[in-house]
């Protein structure tokens, strides 16, 4: 098997190396080969044939593995490149193991600074010996190079292990590695470095040039819960096959349910060849980028994926980041990401916004760092992530810079309407990009800024309806309800509060509320009043009431119509049969926040944490971002479990419909249990 460098590798042993590279103790014609791909890749190399050490001197050591050899190079000193592999292949994993736990001991009290170049395992491997360095470089995550392939004899493994040691300054270290898939040890833990750099870039852009900023996560479809019979081939195929294989069978005409039941009436075998095109990767500005093609149905030009419906004007631009998802590879122009964007930008917002596709195969998270400080990035631009690849990290990386993220896996769990719409594991055809960009767009426009500023959506479309709310008599009647029910002798304490709906009352409520009651002075209930649940108010209200009972700084109100009701947040009520509702609760918390806190002193909202709503979950993100206006602190509450799974009302509920009133009576206060057996109407109508 063939193997070939990376630009990658190239790139770090050159930043390192700071010209100087010293091949030492090589076989001759193998270590030629080397040399001159170095040279080639503007590395100078030194055919250290004499093995003479000097102080400070860089080195590839090559070939050759034995102890003294290897002793000789760390006990002199000197900065230096180890392959921690033998020539002919990567190591067996008891040999390696072997080998870096003789490394350790060398390693205990150094100044200068170590980088590990491998695969995860291998990594894993070093923290197992407890040998950490000071940098991991994930080698997986390297480019490969498409101008220039060598086969030097042996070759070299894609994941090749490296050990480089070398007295580059932190600082330096960090600016030149945050573009590698490359994570920097401190304090036990290992921090992602694209991710950091991404979070500071991010926040400086969003203050300085009022960017908005969005990630979306792409559906994949391993995690397709219930495939269709073409998306198991497809799965079974390219588990068995490599991608190139792959694209073959889908050239000749298998697995193409997606593209002939979606009415590609040009579908042949000469038009899958040209959208299966695989892109050649090329340095542009020292960044690896599209090399430029052109053909009937896919265009490069400019590193970029060409975009049709480009509007002739345009006010700002929307850059899309990403890997082969963003490319949209198996879609011809007008049908990939961006260009399903750029009609519906078209549609409703004319001659504003242009949509550009930074989309690169092969793309991690530290690429589009590099992308983005080389894209010219203006004043109320817009930028999209849309990428499989890092998932977890970006995840992490949207929580902690505060931007919108939407999941589109819901979206293709079937059932579904759409049809076969995946063309391999993790790419969706033109249909299904279609569909996705519909959704995008509503993210990005419809409801404007989820998560974020609220100040353009709120004078257009808060304001009006906020004032005939609160300038309703009915309303001036809550008022005054709540300024009945208000404990005067806290005005100068600390005042919390929580919703529920408590259907019914479980121990999973009574937990939070407890927690909540132990952080406050005094905590205000606010019971859901809006019939339109399995149980009555009047039922939750006589629950809820018996389950406080115990607590004394607490007290239960009714939440009118004027919290989570028909009226401020509608969503709420339908969240059974539309999970994928994408939510606007701004209207709800503004009244709370303006009115309902103001009339009780309120400071604290609690909530407990939602793992199975989406629903709910939406409006735990909304209030831990916009009650900070109102000076309204959000805190969320873990929920109590029982066999290691969150107890729920909707638990309750199926247990009761079963008639299990005995699994039932663990996850209910005493008081839900009675009241459910002796004053409950509906248990007639259960399994007792």
């Amino acid at each position: 098997m063939n193997h070939f460098y990376y630009y990658e590798l190239c790139e770090i042993l050159s930043f390192v190396a700071a010209g100087k590279l010293a091949v030492l103790n090589s076989i001759e014609e193998e270590s030629e080969n080397y040399i001159q791909f170095f040279r080639k890749n503007h590395i100078d190399v030194i055919n250290n044939e004499n093995n003479q050490i000097q102080e400070k001197d860089l080195f590839f050591i090559y070939t050759i593995y034995s102890e003294n050899g290897v002793n000789k190079i760390i006990d002199s000193g000197c900065e230096f490149i180890l392959p921690i592999m033998e020539y002919s292949g990567q190591l067996p994993m008891q040999s390696l193991k072997e080998r870096v736990a003789k490394l350790q001991g060398h390693f205990q009290n150094r100044t200068g600074k170590l980088i590990l170049l491998s695969d995860q395992k291998t990594c894993d491997l070093f923290e197992e010996l407890n040998f950490i360095p000071d940098f991991f470089i994930n080698t997986s995550g390297f480019i490969e190079s498409n101008t220039e392939r060598v086969n030097p004899k042996p070759g070299v493994p894609r994941n090749a292990f490296f050990l480089i040691y070398t007295s580059v300054e932190l600082g330096q270290l960090f600016e030149k590695l945050k573009y590698y898939q490359a994570f920097y040890f401190a304090n036990d833990e290992k921090v992602h470095l694209p991710t950091v750099y991404l979070i500071n870039k991010i926040g400086k852009l969003k203050r300085d040039k009022n960017v908005k900023v969005y990630y979306f996560n792409p559906p994949v479809l391993a995690a397709v819960k219930h495939p269709s019979e073409n998306e198991k081939m497809i799965m079974d195929a390219f588990s068995k096959c490599t991608l190139y294989e792959f694209i073959g069978m889908l050239i000749e005409g298998k697995f193409h349910d997606s593209l002939v039941n979606h009415k590609l009436e040009y579908f042949t075998k000469d038009y899958m060849k040209e959208i299966l095109h695989i892109p050649r990767l090329i340095q542009i500005n020292q960044l690896k980028s599209l090399e430029d093609y052109e053909s009937q149905y896919v265009n490069i030009k400019g590193g970029k994926r060409f975009t049709t419906d480009a509007p002739d004007q345009y006010k700002n631009i929307i850059h899309c980041f990403g890997s082969s998802q963003t490319y949209s590879f198996g879609v011809e122009d007008k049908y990939t990401f961006s260009s399903c964007l750029q009609r519906r930008v078209n549609k409703n917002y004319p001659d504003t916004y242009l949509v550009l596709n930074y989309g690169v195969v092969g793309y991690f998270a530290c690429h589009m760092l590099k992308a983005m400080d080389n894209a010219q990035i203006n004043e109320g631009d817009i930028i999209i992530f849309y990428t499989a690849i890092d998932s977890e990290y970006f995840f992490d990386f949207a929580v902690a810079a505060d931007i919108t993220t939407y999941n589109f896996q819901p979206m293709f769990q079937r059932p579904h309407n759409m049809g076969d719409v995946f063309i391999d594991t993790t790419h969706i055809n033109h249909y299904g990009l279609e569909k996705l960009t519909e959704k995008a767009f509503k993210v990005m426009f419809t409801y404007k800024d989820i998560l974020n500023d609220f100040s353009e959506i709120r004078t257009s479309k808060l304001n009006e309806p906020l004032n005939q709310i609160t300038s309703n008599p009915e309303f001036a009647n809550y008022l005054s309800y709540l300024a009945e029910e208000k404990i005067v002798d806290f005005n100068q304490k600390k005042i919390g509060s929580v919703v529920m709906n408590c259907n019914p009352f479980t121990l999973g409520h009574q937990y939070l509320i407890q927690f909540a009651s132990e952080s406050v002075d005094y905590l205000y209930i606010f019971l859901v009043e809006e019939d339109r649940s399995v149980f009555s108010f009047e039922d939750r209200y006589n629950m809820v009431k018996a389950g406080i009972s115990k607590f004394d700084n607490v007290k239960l109100l009714r939440s009118g119509n004027f919290i989570i009701s028909s009226i401020t947040f509608p969503e709420y009520f339908t969240k059974e049969t539309n999970k994928d509702v994408i939510i606007d609760p701004s209207l709800d918390l503004d009244i709370f926040g303006n009115c309902i806190a103001k009339a009780l002193n309120i400071s604290v909202r609690f909530a407990g944490e939602e793992p199975f709503d989406p629903i709910t979950k939406q409006y735990n993100r909304f209030m831990e971002n916009l009650l900070k206006k109102y000076d309204i602190k959000f805190v969320e509450i873990k929920r109590k479990e029982y066999l290691d799974s969150p107890i729920s009302a909707s638990r309750v509920r199926k247990l009761l419909k079963e008639g299990n009133l005995e699994e039932m009576k663990k996850i209910v206060p005493k008081t839900t249990y009675d009241y459910l057996l002796n004053c409950w109407k509906g248990l007639d109508s259960c399994h007792r």
